[in-house]
């Protein structure tokens, strides 16, 4: 991340079909699409949930992440948008700036919607016998197996370092 960067998290929904194109030299895809963030704020005069602001912006996805937005997402779901916020070039893009979202991550708003999740096949990473195995709770596996029973757990590192995760 460079100084400056305007790095922010949009919570919204798509307004737009998603446009996918290729691009420069090694042709990667390019998806292209606008988001909309309608801001609801409770009146307490009125008792009441009212509409508020709202914000579109542009939002641009590159290569895997712009595969795998055109071929999940569609006009109307409710998505996470996390990303650069730039203005566009006015001498490429037209006569005017235009706000534009770089995203380096996208994915469904769970809040509002449900998902079915489709893995690939990945390798189990090699992790080498000295580094600890953690569970949920911050606690290396192999230091509980031989414990007796009501006895304390081990202090240890977590895997960030510092006491637990």
């Amino acid at each position: 991340m460079a100084i400056g960067e305007t790095m922010v998290t949009l919570v919204g929904t798509i307004t737009s079909d998603i446009t996918v194109k290729r691009v420069g030299q090694d042709r990667h895809e390019l998806a292209i699409f606008w988001v909309r963030s309608d801001e609801r704020r409770f009146d307490r005069h009125r008792q009441e949930w009212v509409p508020g602001r709202r914000f579109s912006v542009r939002v641009v996805c590159r290569r895997a992440l712009a595969a795998s937005a055109a071929e999940a997402l569609r006009r109307g779901d409710p998505v996470v948008v996390n990303g650069r916020l730039h203005t566009g070039d006015p001498d490429i893009d037209g006569s005017r700036a235009q706000l534009e979202l770089e995203a380096f991550a996208l994915g469904p708003n769970l809040a509002q919607c449900s998902v079915s999740l489709r893995r690939g096949l990945r390798a189990e990473p090699d992790v080498p016998s000295q580094i600890p195995l953690w569970d949920s709770a911050g606690l290396a596996a192999e230091a509980l197996e031989n414990r007796p029973v009501g006895a304390r757990a081990p202090a240890l590192a977590g895997p960030t370092g510092g006491q637990g995760p």
